[in-house]
C-alpha cells in the first residue's frame, strides 16, 4: 500500500490511498480476471489498530479492484440495497501532490475510473472465492469540485441489489450536523500500522470521540465539510464508516497522521443532498424501493419505531411512548404514521366510526338508498316520454 502524506500539518497527515488499487484501476481496459483472487496475497491477521474482529457489521464492505496484474483494497458502507458509500480517492487518481503528499491548496482528483474490475464483499475476511463478491455497475462522484480536501466522497452503484439476508443497509446521517465530542465507532478492512500490515480483515474500534468539526478545526488541513476523529484508522480503512451511537453513518475515512492517529473524515451531513439524490436515482433506476431517508424521512431512530403494539406503560415500547394502551412514536410531515393513525406530533389512533344504525339520518344508508333508487327513477322517466 502506497504512502501519500498530507502537507503543512505537524505531524504530517497521511492519505490512506492504496497504491495497488491505483495500479489495478489504471488498467481498467483489461477485462477483470477473477482467477487473480486465487493468487492474491491477502493479509488477514489484523485490521483497525487496537480494534477487534467484527463479524456483525455486515453492511460494511471491503472494496477490491482486480485485474491481471494486482489487487487493491478500500472500505465502504451499504446505504441502500444497491449503493455503497466510500471515498473518492478509492476510485480516482490523486493528482498534483507535493513531495509525495497532499496539499489542500492544489491536490485534486483525476478522472474517475470505470466500474469494470471493482468488486465488493462483506465477508469478515477477504476471500479468494469469486462467489463472495458483488460487481459494481457505476461509480458516482460529485460534479461540483475536483479538489481533494473536502470532496473525498463517492458512491458505488452495484450490478444487483444486496439481499437483506446478506446485509441490511445502514442509514447515513444526512439531516443533522455533528458536534465536537460526540461518540462514534469505526469499522474497516485496513491495516494496523504505517507499513500497511494486517489489512484484509474487517475490524471495529469502539469508544471513539470527535475532536472537532469543520470550521472548529484548523483550516489549513481540514475543510468545512470534514471533521477530525480520534485514532486507530489505518491504510485500507479509506472509505470506511464512522458510526454514531444510533448506528448511523456520520463519516467517510479520508486520511490521517502517522501512527494511525487523528483521522480526517468526510462529513456525511455536509454531502447529505448529494447522497440522497444519488442514492434515490440509483434505487429507482434499478427498480429498488428507495430508502425512506432519500425522501426526506428523518434519520433519527425515533421516527422508525413500530406503532400499534399493546402496552400498559412506556417502558414496554421501543419508543418509550405508550398512548391509551398502544405503542406510538414521534412523526412529522416527512415521516407519516401508518394507516389507521394520524400525526399529532405522535402517531395517534384514528377513532373507528360509530356503527351504522340505519334510517334516513344515517349518511351511509342514505347514500346506499339513493344508488338503489336510480334505476327505478330512470325507468319512470323513460315511460313518461
Amino acid at each position: 500500500m502506497g504512502r501519500i502524506f498530507m502537507l503543512y500539518w505537524i505531524p504530517r497527515v497521511r492519505l490512506w490511498l492504496n497504491a495497488a488499487l491505483v495500479i489495478s484501476l489504471l488498467g481498467c481496459s483489461v477485462a477483470p480476471d477473477l482467477a487473480a483472487l486465487q493468487e492474491a496475497d491477502f493479509q488477514v491477521t489484523q485490521g483497525i489498530r487496537d480494534g477487534y474482529t467484527d463479524h456483525t457489521d455486515t453492511a460494511v464492505f471491503g472494496l477490491v479492484s482486480i485485474d491481471r496484474q494486482t489487487m487493491g483494497s478500500c472500505t465502504g458502507t451499504l446505504i441502500s440495497p444497491n449503493s455503497i458509500l466510500t471515498a473518492r480517492h478509492c476510485v480516482a487518481p490523486t493528482l498534483d501532490q507535493v513531495n509525495g503528499g497532499v496539499d489542500c491548496s492544489r491536490t485534486n482528483f483525476g478522472a474517475t475510473y470505470m466500474a469494470q474490475g471493482l468488486y465488493v464483499t462483506n465477508h469478515t475476511r477477504f476471500t479468494r472465492n469469486p462467489g463472495n463478491y458483488f460487481a459494481v455497475a457505476e461509480v458516482l462522484v460529485p460534479k461540483a469540485a475536483d479538489e481533494f480536501c473536502g470532496n473525498d466522497v463517492a458512491l458505488l452503484v452495484l450490478m444487483e441489489p444486496i439481499d437483506p439476508s446478506v446485509a441490511v443497509p445502514r442509514i447515513p446521517r444526512v439531516d443533522t450536523k455533528l458536534l465536537s465530542g460526540e461518540k462514534y465507532y469505526a469499522v474497516g478492512y485496513g491495516a494496523t500500522d504505517d507499513g500497511g500490515n494486517g489489512s484484509g480483515l474487517r475490524r471495529r474500534r469502539d469508544s471513539l470521540a470527535i475532536e472537532c468539526v469543520g470550521d472548529e478545526c484548523p483550516s489549513y488541513y481540514v475543510e468545512p465539510s470534514e471533521w477530525i476523529g480520534d485514532t486507530g484508522i489505518c491504510q485500507g480503512d479509506s472509505g470506511g464508516p464512522a458510526f454514531d451511537v444510533f448506528d448511523r453513518v456520520i463519516g467517510i475515512a479520508s486520511r490521517g497522521s502517522y501512527g494511525c492517529d487523528s483521522p480526517v473524515y468526510g462529513d456525511v451531513s455536509s454531502w447529505g443532498e448529494w447522497i440522497k439524490e444519488s442514492t434515490l436515482n440509483a434505487a429507482r433506476s434499478a427498480g429498488v424501493t428507495p430508502p425512506p431517508w432519500t425522501l426526506n424521512w428523518p434519520t433519527s431512530p425515533a421516527y422508525y419505531y413500530p406503532v400499534g403494539g399493546e402496552c400498559s406503560m412506556a417502558a414496554q415500547c421501543d419508543s418509550n411512548i405508550c398512548i391509551e394502551g398502544y405503542c406510538s412514536r414521534v412523526c412529522n410531515e416527512n415521516s407519516p404514521c401508518p394507516m389507521g393513525y394520524s400525526c399529532q406530533g405522535q402517531c395517534v389512533a384514528i377513532p373507528e366510526p360509530e356503527p351504522d344504525k340505519g334510517g334516513c339520518n344515517a349518511t351511509g344508508a342514505a347514500s346506499s338508498a339513493t344508488l338503489w333508487l336510480l334505476p327505478l327513477l330512470l325507468f319512470k322517466r323513460r315511460r313518461k316520454n
